[in-house]
């Protein structure tokens, strides 16, 4: 769903007066399901920590992590084998289910059709997904200025070194690189590469999505 420029400054303002006083991410963690992997990390404290928002960033084609950045902290969910696919797609709609009085946050409409795709596969696989039929219109906010930038010009755009971008991403932002490196078993280098995603999407809501929106 297209958020145009009066909806997205009715959510900023929303956003801004909309504050959490005491957030935890405990309820996004209590998974109990063992093959369903869980990282997590901590940013350092920032003024934005207590709005209710989270951005989102898949990996794969298809779909076999999905990390969440919320209040603060980022939690990447996974698998190591696509037989239990079905399984983390399940807890994805059940995430957003949790966060759906949020607003999420993603870079480009990739997201977006990824979601859909998840729900109407599990459709297709005879699962029961009426409980989630909010997601046919569940409103994804592209943090994108025009269609096709890239995360790294987005950055720059900031007036920031671009080498900010890559920083701590061992895939030095090649997003084609994580389909071989799950299928070589190296989560960790596709965690990181995830979290400096979601670590630049951060940054591109607080100095450009929500400034140039309440200005």
């Amino acid at each position: 769903m297209e958020v145009n420029q009066l909806k997205q400054w009715n959510i900023a303002d929303k956003i801004s007066n909309n504050k959490v006083k005491i957030f935890s991410t405990n309820f996004l963690e209590d998974i109990i399901n063992p093959s369903i992997k869980i990282a997590s990390y901590n940013l350092a404290k920032c003024e934005y920590d207590n709005f209710k928002i989270a951005l989102i960033d898949f990996e794969g084609s298809p779909v076999f992590m999905c990390g969440i950045l919320i209040h603060g902290k980022i939690i990447t969910f996974y698998i190591e084998n696509y037989k239990f696919r079905s399984t983390l797609y399940i807890t994805i709609l059940e995430l957003i289910k949790k966060i759906q009085n949020y607003a999420l946050f993603a870079f480009s409409d990739h997201e977006r059709f990824e979601l859909l795709f998840i729900y109407r596969y599990l459709g297709v696989q005879a699962h029961d997904i009426s409980q989630y039929s909010f997601i046919e219109t569940f409103p994804i906010i592209n943090l994108q200025k025009i269609q096709y930038e890239s995360l790294t010009e987005a950055i720059f755009s900031l007036h920031m070194n671009t080498t900010t971008s890559t920083t701590g991403d061992p895939l030095l932002r090649n997003s084609k690189l994580v389909d071989s490196l799950f299928a070589t078993h190296q989560y960790q280098e596709i965690i990181l590469h995830n979290r400096n995603c979601l670590i630049n999407e951060y940054t591109l809501f607080q100095k450009r999505w929500l400034k140039n929106c309440l200005l």
